[in-house]
């Protein structure tokens, strides 16, 4: 048994015919039928039942195809784990993120990554929503929530807890609240696409829901609208901490503290990152 007959049964099952496979392997069927014929004199069973007007595979069949495909899926992820060691990241590099973790991590740094690896070829889709990481063909997928495809791999990136802000010049015109409670005498700017975040909740369980001055589905807007001071806002406190230090926000409510979430990252169980998708990895762990 060797690595090219496991390859063809995979071929001619998929194909589901031993002239389908052959034509695709660009080989005769009689040279298919012989390696599955060798494969099977080898194991001692058949495989396949194969007539003039009829295929079927066994039930033993079914069984070898499904650790044959384990096993050449291994294989391939054996020899992507060598060249991940050997060869110079290159080639095209597709990534998702949430806007609020590429707006700090990412985005700031591209010409950084480019920089150091000019052979690679990233698309970055940047938005607010859950990526289908097997669909959309992603590399790298960073964001807030975590996962619900139980075949990727997932890595937790850093905790982050949100907190509630307000521009200077929104506090010049309102009454800066002292308790939870006051909250509610305030507007809040909403983001669209988070159906949840008219309810602001505490760690204590303590849940509030707040009345909107704005609703906007985009990150920049989002933003804008709080540093304009329309209004009060909840945000994470990563991608507060910048407006914070410039002194165009301010943390309202310190102490009273909201429920801490993480940030993942989720990329494919089946195949070994690939040189580029591991050296973005490592890059964006750096500045974090």
């Amino acid at each position: 048994m060797n690595v090219n007959q496991l390859k063809m049964f995979v071929t001619v099952v998929e194909s589901r015919g031993f002239s389908a496979a052959a034509r695709q392997s660009n080989v005769s069927a009689t040279a298919v039928s012989k390696q599955i014929k060798a494969l099977e004199d080898m194991l001692g069973t058949q495989l396949i039942y194969r007539t003039s007007t009829k295929f079927q595979i066994t039930d033993v069949g079914e069984m070898f195809y499904t650790h044959c495909k384990r096993l050449l899926k291994d294989m391939d992820n054996l020899e992507d784990m060598v060249h991940s060691f050997q060869s110079e990241p290159s080639g095209n590099l597709f990534v998702f993120s949430t806007t609020a973790f590429a707006d700090v991590y990412i985005t700031p740094h591209l010409k950084e990554f480019s920089t150091l690896y000019p052979r690679v070829l990233m698309t970055l889709d940047v938005a607010d929503r859950i990526a289908d990481v097997q669909k959309e063909g992603l590399d790298l997928c960073f964001g807030l929530i975590r996962h619900w495809d139980g075949d990727l791999i997932q890595k937790k990136l850093f905790t982050s807890c949100p907190n509630i802000y307000a521009a200077p010049s929104y506090l010049k015109s309102h009454d800066e609240p002292k308790s939870i409670k006051e909250l509610l005498d305030h507007k809040f700017i909403c983001h669209g696409n988070r159906p949840d975040n008219l309810m602001v909740t505490f760690r204590d369980g303590l849940s509030i829901q707040v009345t909107p001055s704005l609703v906007v589905n985009a990150h920049e807007s989002f933003m804008s609208a709080a540093l304009q001071g329309l209004g009060l806002i909840v945000l994470f406190d990563f991608t507060a901490k910048n407006h914070v230090e410039k002194g165009q926000l301010v943390q309202l409510l310190v102490g009273e503290e909201m429920a801490s979430e993480n940030y993942h990252l989720h990329y494919p169980a089946t195949q070994h990152p690939k040189p580029a998708a591991k050296a973005l990895m490592d890059f964006v762990l750096s500045k974090i």
